[in-house]
């Protein structure tokens, strides 16, 4: 989801409000998408760039999410692939290639930025 912080919470000192934010939205009701006032937690939300919309900035937690279950998920769910989080996994799938099929959607597109050889699959 996307919006503008309305108010903060205790504590909360990396945001101001009138600030534009994404954030991944959660099951309960405070918390999800599509009304007019959520709540957010601090650590799933970041600011949006000037130079995205509103709407752009609304697909962006769930196309990441849904790139980054396929590509790191154990199988049968997702490819399996050692997620690059930190200096001693970083590289530990390099040089293997990976196929995106629909690289050129949201979902795609998150798959792309990383060190593998990639074959992007589209259609018109």
């Amino acid at each position: 989801a996307a919006g503008v912080v309305e108010q903060l919470g205790e504590g909360v000192s990396t945001f101001e409000k009138g600030d534009r934010v994404l954030f991944q939205c959660d099951w309960s009701n405070d918390y999800a998408g599509f009304q007019q006032y959520a709540l957010s937690n601090a650590v799933t939300t970041a600011k949006i760039p000037d130079h995205i919309s509103f709407d752009e900035a609304a697909s962006i937690p769930a196309a990441s999410a849904a790139a980054l279950i396929g590509l790191y998920l154990p199988e049968p769910q997702g490819a399996g692939l050692t997620a690059p989080l930190d200096s001693t996994t970083q590289g530990k799938e390099s040089g293997k290639p990976i196929l995106v099929i629909g690289g050129g959607t949201s979902v795609g597109q998150f798959g792309e930025p990383t060190s593998l050889p990639i074959v992007l699959r589209n259609s018109t």
